[in-house]
């Protein structure tokens, strides 16, 4: 017989948040999120971008806005590394963050 496993208790476990961000550039930028999230993670270094667990969760080329996943505790670390993007793909770009929410569904409402 297999024992289950014991979940974690909701205070044990990481908070997340959920980060709004917009691309400000002329043209539009493809699998942006996926460079922005390696853009950041190469900007904080390995034990801060352990600790941020910055995710990409979705993204409008259309519209150049996104979202991703980060932890609560290093949203001041994200929002800081976010001003030194100024080019992704060979496009140069802002990296602007406009909502950050605990809500999945606030977030989308915001793109």
């Amino acid at each position: 017989m297999q024992k289950k496993l014991k979940s974690l208790l909701p205070s044990l476990k990481e908070k997340k948040r959920y980060l709004v961000f917009e691309l400000i550039a002329k043209n539009s930028v493809k699998n942006a999120h996926e460079e922005l999230t390696k853009q950041l993670n190469s900007l904080l270094g390995i034990y801060d971008s352990a600790d941020a667990a910055i995710m990409p969760v979705s993204y409008n080329e259309k519209s150049n806005k996104g979202i991703l996943k980060i932890s609560n505790k290093s949203k001041d670390k994200v929002f800081g590394a976010m001003t030194f993007i100024k080019e992704i793909n060979k496009v140069s770009l802002i990296a602007k963050p406009i909502y950050l929410t605990g809500l999945l569904d606030k977030a989308k409402q915001k793109t």
